[in-house]
C-alpha cells in the first residue's frame, strides 16, 4: 500500500487524534502503536520521550514514510479503523471511518466493511507469492479445515450441493456473523435442500441456460478474499468415493479473480 506524502499529511493529525473525530493519543501510545507494526521504539522520560526529541506528529509522519508502500501501512490504518480503538469514544467510529475514506480516496483506497464491523483497505494488496496444496485424500475434511478458518467471509460456488455436514459448517459460521453466500446449480439434484439452503443463506440458484442448457459447473470456494478451494470436488456425499481433487491456494491476487467471477454468477440474468 502505498499513499502520497499529502495523504500521509492528512493522516498524522487523525492518527494521534490532533484532528477530526479520532481518540487522543499520547506519546507511550503512538509508541505502542507503531510497536505492533515492527518498529521497536520505547518513550524514555529522561531523554525528552519521543524519540530523536521528535513532536508526536512528527514521529508519526516519518514512520509512516518508512512504511509506505509495504503491507505494515495497511496494518496500521487498519489498526485505526478498528472498533477496539475507539472503546474510550465508541460514538466517533462512524464519522472517522466516513473521514478516512475521504482522505484515502484520494489514492483510490477504501476502508471496506468486511463483517461485524472489521474494515479492511480495498485496493490495498501487496504483491505476494501464492502458496498451492494440492489434495487428493479426505477432500471434504480438508475443506472443512479451511471453512474453519474463515473469519469474515465465504463464498462458495459449487455446481451441486447436497452434503449437509458442509452445510452444516456454514450454518455455523453464519451464526458467528460472517457474511455466507451460495451460487449453485438450480436443477433436480440440488432440489431436496433448496428450501431449507434458502431459508439459512443467501443463496442463489442458477437454472441451465441457452439452447444447450449450458451448466453452472463451477467449484469453488473463497474465504476471507485471501484463500480459494477449488477442484473437481463437488459438494455432494458421492464426491467422497470418487477420484477427485481440491487445492487450495492463498493468494488475495488469486482470490481476487475468483471473487469477480462469482459476482459474475451471483448477478447473472437468469432469463438470458
Amino acid at each position: 500500500m502505498k499513499l502520497s506524502l499529502l495523504t500521509l499529511d492528512r493522516l498524522k493529525t487523525r492518527i494521534i487524534g490532533d484532528e477530526g473525530p479520532f481518540p487522543y493519543m499520547n506519546g507511550t501510545a503512538i509508541l505502542k502503536l507503531f510497536n505492533e507494526v515492527g518498529f521497536k521504539d520505547i518513550y524514555d522520560f529522561q531523554n525528552g520521550g519521543m524519540p530523536g526529541s521528535l513532536s508526536r506528529k512528527n514521529y508519526v509522519f516519518e514512520k509512516m514514510k518508512e512504511i509506505n508502500g509495504t503491507g505494515e501501512l495497511q496494518k496500521l490504518i487498519e489498526i485505526i479503523a478498528s472498533k477496539v480503538h475507539f472503546l474510550s469514544n465508541p460514538q466517533m467510529f462512524d464519522d472517522a471511518i466516513s473521514e478516512l475514506n475521504t482522505i484515502l480516496a484520494e489514492d483510490n483506497f477504501e476502508l471496506v466493511d468486511v463483517g461485524k464491523g472489521t474494515y479492511k483497505i480495498s485496493g490495498a494488496i501487496v504483491p505476494e507469492q501464492a502458496v498451492v496444496a494440492a489434495h487428493f485424500e479426505e477432500n471434504r475434511t480438508k475443506i472443512i479445515e479451511e471453512i474453519r478458518k474463515a473469519k469474515f467471509l465465504i463464498w462458495v460456488a459449487v455446481a451441486w450441493l447436497t452434503d449437509k455436514e458442509l452445510l452444516t459448517e456454514l450454518r455455523k459460521k453464519k451464526e458467528e456473523g460472517l457474511n455466507i453466500q451460495i451460487v449453485t446449480q438450480d436443477d433436480d439434484i440440488n432440489a431436496g435442500l433448496k428450501e431449507s439452503v434458502l431459508k439459512v443463506f443467501e443463496a442463489y440458484y442458477k437454472a441451465p441456460k441457452g439452447r444447450y442448457k449450458n451448466l453452472m459447473h463451477h467449484k469453488f470456494c473463497i474465504i476471507d478474499l485471501r484463500t480459494v478451494v477449488h477442484g473437481s470436488y463437488n459438494w455432494t456425499v458421492k464426491a467422497q468415493y470418487n477420484d477427485e481433487t481440491v487445492t487450495v491456494t492463498q493468494s488475495a491476487d488469486f482470490a481476487a479473480e475468483f471473487a469477480e467471477t462469482f459476482m459474475k454468477l451471483k448477478n447473472a440474468d437468469d432469463n438470458a
